[in-house]
């Protein structure tokens, strides 16, 4: 019994190895506005994305490359202020890695 504990926690740490970490995400906002920052909730529920640009458009790949690499997929980013938004107007989110647009 101990060791298949072992080999499923082995598993899943070799599963989860590539995972990304951390609170930066792309997000996608009603009205197509994309933007890409450090996420956080409020207590009332707001979020604020930091440290964050407006993905403008990408040119190569669909939204799947746009999610592993900024460059990669060619996108024009534009730095933006800090902005905040309600839960019902994000249609998802997608953590990304801290090089994301390196």
């Amino acid at each position: 019994m101990e060791s298949e504990v072992k080999q499923a926690l082995e598993t899943l740490e070799r599963a989860t190895a590539n995972c990304t970490k951390g609170d930066r995400h792309i997000v996608v906002l009603d009205r197509g506005w994309i933007f890409a920052g450090n996420m956080t909730q409020d207590e009332h529920g707001v979020y604020t994305l930091t440290n964050c640009v407006n993905v403008r458009k990408w040119s190569q790949g669909g939204f799947g490359a746009l999610a592993i690499s900024a460059s990669k997929a060619g996108a024009t980013l534009d730095d933006c202020a800090p902005i905040r938004f309600r839960a019902d107007a994000m249609i998802f989110a997608v953590p990304i890695p801290e090089n994301w647009n390196g």
